[in-house]
Formats: structure tokens, C-alpha cells, sequence
């Protein structure tokens, strides 16, 4: 039995830029900040001094906690609870 000392668990990710965030969420840049500083949106990493990513299955993991939307004006809104229910 062979023991690797600070072996860590390779895990597949991409690092997204904020334009590739603000199309797959469809938020704002201001709006993914704001979040941020909630700590309701995932936190971005830091690459370099000038350059900031997220990783695509943090943001895949919060794009799974939203929920369908309820509007009253909304045709869809029946299945859209059927399919998310």
C-alpha cells in the first residue's frame, strides 16, 4: 500500500471571464459583483494581478439553485412548474 503525501483529487474545470459569466447567467457585471459581495454568487479567482475567472462548475452549481420564476404574466408559468415540480 503506497501513500502519497499531499496527493490532491484532480477535478476537470474551466476558468470562465466575466463576459462568458454574464451570458450563461444573463446578469450584468455590476449585478454578478453585487451578488459577490452578498455572498450569494460564487466568488471569483484571482489569475494574475490583472485578471480575474470563475470556475465553470462554481457557476454551474449556483445556475442549478435558481429557481423557475412565478410572474403572473407569464404564459409558461404551469409548465414550467409542472417540469421543475
Amino acid at each position: 500500500m503506497s501513500s502519497q503525501k499531499g496527493a490532491k483529487l484532480m477535478i476537470n474545470y474551466r476558468y470562465l471571464d466575466i463576459a462568458e459569466v454574464k451570458h450563461l447567467t444573463s446578469l450584468s457585471e455590476a449585478t454578478i459583483y453585487r451578488q459577490m459581495d452578498k455572498g450569494v454568487f460564487p466568488n471569483s479567482h484571482d489569475l494574475t494581478d490583472n485578471r480575474v475567472a470563475w470556475r465553470d462548475i462554481d457557476i454551474f452549481e449556483w445556475m442549478n439553485t435558481r429557481k423557475p420564476s412565478t410572474g403572473i404574466n407569464r404564459k409558461h408559468d404551469k409548465l414550467l412548474n409542472k417540469v421543475f415540480s
